[in-house]
């Protein structure tokens, strides 16, 4: 009888502790950010919500694509803005490397 109490308690705690642990202070679920979202984070220095120039400049490869990431030409990439510009390279990264083994199939 002990033993079915110790495992019920185990498995309960398994059950109850990852979800425990992805809940803030007020009991609400937590989101994790996406990769993209991250990323976005990481160069977002002041915190604002959106990134400057001057933020991603020590990024070279950002900073050449920064005025086509600027969907709305405001002079700042939104979180909205950086995930679509982020989406669209990758559905074209994609559609390139379909078209490539197409091309390598057929020949």
């Amino acid at each position: 009888m002990e033993f079915k109490t110790s495992l019920f308690i185990t498995l309960l705690a398994a059950c109850i502790i990852p979800s425990i642990s992805h809940a803030d202070e007020t009991g609400k679920e937590k989101k994790k950010a996406s990769a993209p979202a991250k990323v976005f984070m990481k160069f977002d220095t002041d915190k604002s919500g959106s990134l400057s120039v001057e933020e991603v400049i020590k990024n070279k490869s950002l900073t050449k694509k920064f005025a086509k990431a600027d969907l709305d030409a405001n002079g700042t990439i939104s979180l909205a803005e950086f995930t679509a510009y982020n989406k669209a390279r990758l559905a074209a990264k994609k559609k390139r490397d379909a078209e490539k083994a197409a091309t390598t199939t057929a020949e």
